[in-house]
């Protein structure tokens, strides 16, 4: 999972993600990443890939990445 609120971070984490062929799930902000991480738990775990590592910014609008983490 990325977060982050800037499209040019996001564009080039991504894009090394893909390098790496990662999946990937993204979202602007920690309070949308959470909201993203509550769906996936309540989801059919046999239908989704585990998140196996979580890339957040610090500064964000909504839900900064402390508070996110926290």
């Amino acid at each position: 999972m990325i977060v982050d609120d800037s499209s040019m971070a996001m564009k080039q984490t991504i894009a090394a993600l893909d390098r790496l062929g990662l999946q990937h799930i993204s979202a602007p902000d920690g309070k949308v990443a959470l909201q993203i991480l509550k769906d996936y738990q309540n989801s059919d775990p046999h239908t989704m890939e585990p998140i196996s590592m979580i890339i957040s910014d610090i500064e964000m609008p909504e839900m900064d990445g402390y508070t996110f983490v926290r």
